[in-house]
């Protein structure tokens, strides 16, 4: 389910922080890895949108984290999957 929210903490250390949804007073859990690979750091109080998965205890986390009025970038956690794979084959030398 597609919602959102505002970063309401961030251990910028530890790379993950809490959400406030705009849906409900609950805080949602959310990583680094979830956010945009767009160079931008998160921020307190920046609105986001974001999709609500459950972790393997049960618990709610923002995944796939959008933020709005910018182009959809890669997410660090999906890149890896998305980045084609390059061979020795594929490579011109210039003499």
């Amino acid at each position: 389910m597609r919602t959102h929210g505002t970063l309401i903490k961030w251990d910028e250390a530890r790379g993950f922080g809490f959400v406030r949804s705009a849906h409900g007073d609950a805080e949602v859990f959310v990583h680094i890895a979830e956010f945009p690979r767009d160079g931008v750091r998160p921020r307190l109080g920046e609105l986001i949108s974001f999709d609500l998965e459950q972790d393997a205890e049960g618990r709610p986390r923002a995944v796939r984290v959008m933020r709005p009025g910018r182009a959809p970038a890669r997410h660090a956690r999906h890149a890896a999957a998305d980045t084609p794979r390059r061979s020795v084959f594929g490579r011109v030398l210039a003499v």
